[in-house]
């Protein structure tokens, strides 16, 4: 895994790097916009399992929490639901 430093984006970091051996399973955190790329990369990219991906985003850049949900929030919505 590599390193990051102040100014990386984790995003690139996580796509330059290989994954460990075996089954992976990955637990994301963040801002929401970073969260569904990174989870997306891993899914669509990477080939890994969707239930083995755990998503949570938790501030969306550029909006308050009294602002309407985004088309992206009610995407990610969906993608939660279908994982029930």
């Amino acid at each position: 895994m590599r390193l990051l430093r102040e100014g990386d984006s984790p995003a690139e970091a996580v796509r330059a790097d290989t994954l460990p051996a075996g089954t992976p399973y990955a637990w994301l955190a963040g801002e929401a916009s970073a969260v569904r790329g990174l989870r997306r990369h891993l899914v669509e990219e990477r080939g890994v399992d969707r239930r083995s991906v755990h998503f949570t985003g938790y501030w969306r850049r550029r909006l308050a929490q009294d602002d309407a949900p985004t088309p992206e929030d009610l995407a990610e919505a969906r993608e939660r639901l279908s994982l029930g």
